[in-house]
């Protein structure tokens, strides 16, 4: 269990790192932009407390808006996500894993019930975000393609690095 706190630890902290240093600072053709920081969210165990959850995804989000400047809307889209969470995966998971300390992955849910598990809370995440970026509805047709581009973008990269995290090769499962 210590090492699991550790591995956890380390993909939050990373996983911040890698959205604050790098993620936000790449926009690529103008409008996309991966939030790869909220895989975290949705690679939590099963059986986590939303006591520990929401704090954990809103302190996340948080320092995402500090380093990007956007005023609460990666804390409260993250928090949204976490909430939904036990929704999300109790749709996804067999009635037996339901209850204990299993990881969503691949390897659990299967390649194609993982890859709807995060394009749906990549949905959840990024619809929240844009609607409370959005402020008016004035050019709406241009907010929602940059959403759903960034959804697809976002999803994607998701999806291929947890390909490569838990392919053949690697020998043990990691988180």
């Amino acid at each position: 269990m210590g090492d699991r706190i550790w591995q956890f630890l380390l993909l939050f902290f990373g996983l911040l790192a890698m959205q604050v240093l790098l993620f936000d600072n790449i926009e690529l053709f103008g409008f996309l932009t991966a939030y790869v920081y909220i895989l975290f969210i949705l690679l939590l165990p099963v059986d986590i407390s939303p006591m520990v959850a929401l704090p954990l995804a809103f302190t996340q989000g948080l320092v995402v808006d500090l380093f990007s400047s956007s005023l609460g809307l990666h804390a409260t889209a993250n928090t949204v996500l976490a909430f939904l969470r036990p929704y999300l995966l109790h749709r996804y998971l067999e009635k037996d894993n339901s209850k204990i300390s299993v990881l969503p992955s691949i390897k659990t849910l299967g390649k194609s019930r993982m890859a709807q598990y995060v394009l749906i809370g990549v949905s959840i995440h990024h619809i929240t975000l844009y609607l409370l970026a959005a402020a008016t509805f004035n050019e709406m047709g241009y907010m929602l393609l940059r959403m759903l581009c960034n959804i697809l973008f976002t999803g994607t990269l998701l999806i291929i690095a947890l390909a490569i995290v838990t392919s053949p090769s690697n020998r043990r499962q990691r988180i």
